[in-house]
């Protein structure tokens, strides 16, 4: 029950731009994702795609990275862990909804190992 009442008042807070500074990212994460009313299995598989970036990168924060750091991510899915199209296109599609919903920093650029070349429709 308190946690129902807590995620209705993180979702007015960012609903009402009072959303608090502090909140630490893979909770914005959590957070955008249950006010947009995904699935619980897309939070979680998103929450681990993004995680998995970050790790990847010594724990950067992905403010501090772009289409560089993002292609290299995926090419390292791809070449190393050699996992599927669909699964690159998952955390692709985690990715983005990171820079584009969470972050709000718009990545329209091409991005290398993605089927989407131009805009990604968000």
């Amino acid at each position: 029950m308190f946690r129902d009442n807590f995620a209705y008042m993180l979702y007015y807070a960012e609903y009402t731009g009072i959303m608090c500074i502090f909140m630490k990212l893979l909770d914005k994460v959590r957070t955008k994702i249950k006010f947009k009313h995904y699935s619980k299995s897309t939070e979680t598989n998103y929450v681990l795609w993004i995680k998995q970036f970050i790790l990847y990168h010594n724990k950067r924060h992905p403010n501090e990275m772009g289409k560089f750091e993002i292609e290299q991510f995926l090419s390292y899915l791809a070449t190393h862990r050699k996992v599927s199209a669909s699964t690159q296109n998952q955390a692709f599609n985690a990715l983005m909804f990171l820079y584009n919903q969470v972050l709000e920093l718009p990545l329209v650029e091409k991005i290398l190992g993605s089927r989407y070349w131009g805009q990604y429709p968000f």
